[in-house]
C-alpha cells in the first residue's frame, strides 16, 4: 500500500471514530458538570449548617457533621477526579480537525522525509492520531539524526520556535541521511544493502548499495611480476 493510500485511510477511519468519541465524551463531561454541581451544593450547605442552621443547633450540623462533611469533600471529590481524567484522555485522543492545507503539509513531509528512510532500507512513517504538523516534523526528522555529524545531538524541539531555523535543519537532516545512506561506511567489504523504490509509474526498483562489486569480489587475487628476462644457473 502507497503512503498516500494508508494515509487516506486513516483520516477516513479518524472521521469515523471522531464523532463517537465526541459523543462519549459530551455524555461524560454531563456528568462531571451534574457532580460538580452536587459538590458545590453540598459544601455550601455545609458551611450554612456550620454557621447556623434551622434546627438551632450550636453548629448548624443536623445530624453526624462528619458525615456531612465526608460526603461533601471525599466521596464526591474522588468520583469527580476520575471522570476529569477520563474526560481529560479523551480529549487527547480525540483526532484534529485537518483541512486541506494540513493534510497536504503532512503528506508533503512525509514524502521528503520517505526519500531519505528508503536511502536507509526504510519507510517514513504516517501521522499519528491528534499529531500536528510540527510534533510530526520532529518526530520524524529525529529518526534520521543519528546520520548527521553536525546535528546529531540537536534537541530540534529546542528550535522549533522558529519555523525557517527548522526547515534548514531538517533539510540538512535529510541530505545527510540520504548520503549516508548511498555511500554506507557501517558495512563490511563486498556487503551490500538492497533498496527498494516506488517509481512515479508505479513499477518497483531494487538497487544495492555497499562497498566492491560482485565482479571484484570473484576475481582472482592480484599477482604482481617480479622478474622479466632468462634466468641462467650460476
Amino acid at each position: 500500500m502507497k503512503p498516500e493510500e494508508l494515509l487516506n485511510e486513516i483520516q477516513k477511519l479518524t472521521s469515523t471514530l471522531s464523532d463517537t468519541v465526541a459523543a462519549e465524551v459530551q455524555k461524560v463531561s454531563a456528568k462531571c458538570d451534574a457532580l460538580d454541581a452536587e459538590l458545590k451544593q453540598l459544601k455550601a450547605d455545609a458551611a450554612k449548617r456550620k454557621d447556623g442552621g434551622d434546627d438551632g443547633s450550636p453548629t448548624g450540623y443536623i445530624g453526624d457533621p462528619a458525615a456531612v462533611r465526608v460526603a461533601a469533600d471525599s466521596v464526591s471529590r474522588t468520583e469527580y477526579q476520575v471522570l476529569q481524567d477520563q474526560v481529560r484522555d479523551m480529549r487527547n485522543r480525540m483526532p484534529v480537525p485537518q483541512t486541506l492545507a494540513t493534510r497536504n503539509a503532512f503528506a508533503d513531509l512525509q514524502a521528503k522525509a520517505d526519500v531519505a528512510y528508503t536511502a536507509l532500507g526504510e519507510r517514513a512513517s504516517p501521522p499519528m492520531v491528534s499529531e500536528s504538523i510540527l510534533d510530526y516534523q520532529v518526530r520524524l526528522h529525529r529518526g534520521l539524526q543519528q546520520h548527521s555529524k553536525k546535528w546529531r545531538k540537536t534537541e530540534l524541539a529546542a528550535i522549533a520556535r522558529d519555523s525557517s531555523t527548522l526547515n534548514s535543519v531538517c533539510d540538512e537532516i535529510r541530505a545527510d541521511a540520504v548520503a549516508y545512506g548511498l555511500n554506507p561506511p557501517d558495512l563490511k567489504p563486498f556487503e551490500h544493502r538492497m533498496i527498494t523504490e516506488t517509481m512515479p509509474s508505479g513499477h518497483v526498483m531494487k538497487r544495492f548499495v555497499g562497498n566492491g562489486t560482485i565482479f571484484k569480489q570473484l576475481s582472482r587475487p592480484v599477482r604482481h611480476v617480479q622478474y622479466i628476462g632468462t634466468r641462467y644457473a650460476q
